[in-house]
């Protein structure tokens, strides 16, 4: 796909900065960058699906292990 993206002047330094360290060329920080963005978003979608999962569990368990389990997935916890 091709596409052409309009950036503030403001990130042009920044622009610069990540090709100088990388070695990359800006489509290859573009495409990198929207990876990890759709990860994130993903992440938070399960997040909030395993949140609402363990909310369901509460007469089950202490309010102390609902939260443990909260703040595990927020650490990102190799279970999840």
């Amino acid at each position: 796909m091709r596409t052409t993206i309009h950036l503030p002047e403001s990130f042009k330094d920044k622009v610069e900065y990540i090709k100088m360290v990388t070695g990359k060329s800006f489509s290859s920080i573009v495409r990198e960058a929207l990876e990890i963005y759709y990860e994130q978003l993903k992440r938070k979608e399960k997040i909030q699906e395993l949140e609402e999962e363990v909310c369901g569990k509460a007469l089950l368990v202490s309010e102390e292990e609902i939260l443990q389990e909260i703040e595990e997935m927020r650490r990102g916890s190799n279970r999840f």
